[in-house]
């Protein structure tokens, strides 16, 4: 087999691998969506991402912060992804993006700009 052949191959694993990987999150992030429990959304955020910014998997949560739609989630489950990823937020691209999103979610629910302010102070 050709070296061309063999690198073509490896791209298109890499691709595959990173499109499962995208689909595991999104699967992850349905699921945290549609926890009852509260507490229960939470520890599964904190568990998740905790465990890939340990490993600096920050692509990943960069991935799952872009693809994480705050308006979907209650508010204190919202204000966890952006309190976990807040210490690793310089090597986020991502970070900023969620929180303005999230900032956005809590106006469309008709919080006073002081809650809003509150709710993400310190996590901007």
């Amino acid at each position: 087999m050709s070296r061309a052949g063999t690198k073509a191959r490896r791209r298109a694993a890499t691709r595959a691998a990173a499109r499962a990987a995208e689909d595991a999150a999104y699967a992850k992030l349905l699921e945290i969506r549609r926890t009852v429990q509260i507490d229960d959304s939470i520890d599964a955020v904190y568990d998740w991402l905790d465990e890939l910014l340990l490993a600096e998997k920050f692509a990943e949560v960069d991935a799952i912060l872009k693809r994480a739609e705050p308006v979907s989630f209650k508010d204190i489950t919202m204000l966890a992804f952006a309190t976990i990823t807040l210490s690793a937020r310089d090597r986020l691209s991502e970070h900023a993006g969620y929180v303005a999103r999230a900032r956005a979610a809590l106006v469309s629910r008709g919080r006073t700009p002081e809650d809003i302010n509150d709710m993400l102070e310190g996590l901007e």
